[in-house]
């Protein structure tokens, strides 16, 4: 049996990031995947974006909004080797997540300017980018099994929780160098899952990392890291190496970091696993931690396996009623007679701005679709409505959602409200479709009832100053009784999560009657108009205040004069363009962009970027091109340092259609499981199998049927076939082979109602038994 090692490079008699299971060569027509971080998860601390692809000239990732970096292409990944006949196809992007900010975040990899792979992720953090000085040991149960213990450790380093052994961890080594430094393990340390061994060097011609004295292997030098840029007069200093600490094993080790053969730094550590194995899979858990990173503070963790480590998914201040942070469900109906179960899940993140939510839609033969649109959401929150202006509902892989959902079918979604908006689901709050209600979350009133209140709504800084910093206050109050409790996190929209920061502390404890100051400085990077806010999460309410620079009174509003673009139906291969327009409503300058559509029959043809004074508007012009008949709904995501809005796209297509029936499954249970195709399997002789072809649309289907030897078409080669025909197309293995020889190929369908490419496999192994 073949094996499949989903994993990078072989350590000893370890892997480096591995796990196994059955699979077999794979045909040449897989190109890429965009493994980690995966749609929907929980992310927090330092990681990694990474994954695979075969030919590239670059790789980027990019965190919408954000702007794009490039990975680090070419690391070596045995596992790949049988798919693109090379192994150094690996690529990574190592980020610290906090500094995006809690919520979500849609990420994107795009090979040679093409997107290979998104998620939505989100983010929840501590209320800090890096929560330096904390120290938290602790026993969660039941974990990984009914009736087991596991230790856990926070490792500052990682910024995430690590198993531990319950005692010290072996300690030893250091980074002297004022030029270089190893970052991670840190002396001392507990490791476990999928990390990294990195650092920095100012100068060096490759960086090797040794571990215990007997293996040693590349690590991929040149990272961008800007935090060396005063150190080493450039940026592209970093190193790292990934490695999943499962395959080194339990005990003591030591890492060495080599600078062209020559030390600079090294660390001895303990790493412990759950003694599962490389890679286990199918293990789940939440849990709550009391008393961490402060005194009375909570924070929630939750086991994730793509990192085979916990994040956290969640903290609350002190003060914070528990009853906020659950699921409720209820029944929403869309106004035209569609129905669907609405699942709630407030996950408390500090800074109480986004929600999960889950649409099942009842099956049945007499049961109509459900409507989902953000439109319809509405947020009651104390005497105030929060409408769509001030979220968006997006599915885990970032598209906006305004659509209909077919009857029996789930989805799952994530509502993120804006960073300037006073809604804060850490509060009271009742969620509205349509009109009604669905559920409502309630709070049982803290006692003596303290009442939140702040002295100012807006924070104006001056981008223009010659001064490196400035620093402005504001006065939190208690204007009720008994003690105010919570804390504050700052957001940031465009580049300001680089500028604010909060220099006062997080925290509120304030008697009644009683002030606190707030102070927030500011670091101008640029002349350009930067905001943010403070968001105030207490037990006597939420507020927040605003942050802003750049001379305006207000700062620029992006608003768009339709959120929804119906393209009709058209005749393939007819073309039909919508347009919509984008308006700055605010002041200062409105900059930003329109993504391209999430499904490639629309395009931007016209305008997609803009730059926009005060009420200036700019016309954006989308292209509907389908290339077979189909029903099409997409988003264009109009992006700015004045928001984000989404426009949903819908469009149909008649004309003939391509059906390919009577494929099987090449690799069920492995991880290309559902790829369709024939397998000849173990023959070293001619043998025939087939497939069909139907024309499930309108119109007249014609094409053709291409193969490469050792396949040909037998039969079946050309068709033409009016609505609902069907035609068989035979394929003959023909080949002499010698033993243990093996032939990828695939067939190619190329009509006028689409392609379809049919990946085959065949070997021939002969055993002889003596």
């Amino acid at each position: 049996m073949n094996q499949w090692r989903v994993g990078w490079i072989k350590f000893g008699l370890g892997v480096l990031l591995s796990f196994c299971v059955e699979a077999r060569p794979i045909p040449s027509l897989a190109q890429g995947v965009l493994e980690t971080p995966q749609p929907g998860s929980f992310q927090s601390g330092v990681g990694l974006v990474r994954g695979w692809v075969c030919q590239a000239a670059h790789v980027d990732i990019e965190v919408v909004g954000r702007g794009l970096s490039p990975a680090v292409y070419g690391e070596q990944r045995e596992d790949t080797q049988t798919i693109c006949g090379d192994a150094n196809n690996g690529f990574s992007f190592q980020l610290n997540w906090n500094e995006l900010g809690e919520g979500t975040h849609t990420v994107r990899a795009l090979v040679d300017g093409v997107e290979l792979g998104r998620a939505q992720v989100i983010v929840a953090t501590l209320g800090q980018p890096y929560l330096q000085g904390a120290e938290g040991e602790f026993v969660i149960e039941p974990f990984p099994q009914t009736g087991k213990q596991t230790h856990l450790r926070w490792e500052e380093s990682r910024q995430i929780f690590v198993l531990a052994s319950g005692g010290p961890a072996s300690i030893g080594g250091s980074s002297p160098r004022t030029d270089a430094k190893l970052e991670d393990p840190q002396p001392g340390s507990f490791q476990s899952g999928i990390g990294l061994v990195r650092g920095w060097a100012c100068v060096a011609t490759r960086i090797d990392i040794e571990l215990d004295g007997r293996i040693l292997l590349p690590a991929v030098y040149g990272e961008l890291r800007d935090d060396t840029q005063t150190v080493c007069g450039d940026a592209t200093n970093g190193f790292s190496l990934q490695v999943n600490w499962n395959d080194v094993g339990d005990g003591t080790h030591t890492v060495r970091a080599l600078a062209d053969g020559v030390e600079l730094g090294q660390a001895t550590f303990t790493v412990v696993t759950l003694g599962l194995g490389s890679f286990p899979r199918g293990l789940a858990g939440d849990f709550v931690l009391n008393d961490f990173p402060q005194p009375l503070f909570q924070t929630e963790i939750r086991w994730q396996e793509s990192q085979q480590n916990f994040v956290v998914s969640g903290a609350r201040f002190p003060g914070q009623d528990e009853e906020l942070c659950t699921t409720q469900s209820g029944t929403a109906t869309d106004g035209s007679g569609g129905n669907a179960t609405v699942s709630w899940t407030n996950p408390c993140l500090l800074s109480g701005n986004m929600a999960v939510v889950r649409i099942q839609v009842p099956g049945g033969p007499s049961v109509g679709a459900f409507f989902l649109c953000a439109t319809n959401f509405s947020i009651q929150q104390g005497g105030t409505i929060f409408g769509a202006d001030v979220m968006r509902l997006v599915d885990f892989a970032g598209n906006a959602i305004c659509r209909d959902l077919p009857p029996g079918s789930t989805l799952d979604a994530v509502l993120q409200v804006d960073g300037q908006s006073n809604l804060n689901f850490n509060s009271p709050f009742a969620v509205m479709y349509s009109g009604q209600q669905v559920v409502n979350f309630s709070a049982t009133p803290p006692t003596g009832a303290p009442q939140l209140s702040v002295s100012v709504q807006d924070l104006v800084f001056d981008s223009t100053t010659a001064e490196p910093t400035q620093e402005k206050s504001f006065t939190v109050t208690n204007a009720g009784g008994g003690t105010l409790m919570g804390g504050m996190t700052l957001m940031a929209s465009d580049s300001g999560g680089q500028v604010f920061s909060l220099i006062s502390g997080a925290t509120i404890n304030v008697g009644a009657g009683q002030s606190q100051t707030v102070t927030v400085r500011f670091r101008p990077v640029s002349p350009d108009p930067v905001t943010g806010s403070v968001r105030l999460t207490t037990n006597g309410g939420v507020m927040s205040v605003r942050l802003r620079s750049g001379g305006q009174t207000n700062p620029p509003r992006l608003t768009v004069s339709t959120t929804t673009l119906d393209f009709g139906s058209v005749e393939v291969p007819g073309t039909a363009d919508r347009t919509f327009t984008v308006t700055n409503s605010g002041e200062g300058i409105l900059t930003g962009s329109v993504f391209p559509p999430t499904v490639s029959a629309f395009s931007v043809i016209a305008r997609g970027t803009f730059s926009l004074g005060a009420n200036q508007s700019q016309t954006v012009t989308i292209h509907f091109a389908p290339t077979a008949p189909g029903t099409f709904t997409g988003t264009a995501l109009v992006s700015s340092n004045g928001g984000e809005i989404a426009v949903n796209l819908t469009g149909a297509a008649t004309g003939p259609k391509l059906s390919v029936t009577g494929l099987e499954n090449l690799f069920p249970g492995g991880p290309l499981d559902g790829l369709l195709g024939l397998d000849f399997g173990n023959h070293c002789g001619s043998r025939t199998k087939s497939f069909s072809v139907q024309n499930i649309g309108e119109g007249t289907l014609i094409g053709t049927v291409t193969t490469s030897p050792p396949f040909q078409v037998k039969k079946g080669a050309s068709f033409s076939l009016r609505a609902g025909q069907r035609q068989k197309v035979s394929i003959r293995l023909k080949w002499h082979p010698k033993n243990g020889e093996s032939a990828l190929g695939g067939a190619r369908i190329e009509s006028n109602g689409g392609s379809y490419s049919v990946p085959m496999f065949a070997s021939c192994l002969k055993i002889k038994i003596n």
